[in-house]
């Protein structure tokens, strides 16, 4: 059981990390063009 709780674990954390990037690009343009609005 530790392997399949280990391989379990694993997936998460990737399925977490490409959640976590998908959701960084898009937030991280719209702050980009924010923070260009703001320097004009």
């Amino acid at each position: 059981t530790p392997i399949i709780l280990l391989v379990f674990a694993a997936c998460e954390a990737a399925l977490g990390l490409s959640l976590l990037v998908m959701v960084s690009n898009t937030y991280g343009t719209d702050y980009v063009q924010n923070l260009n609005l703001l320097q004009c």
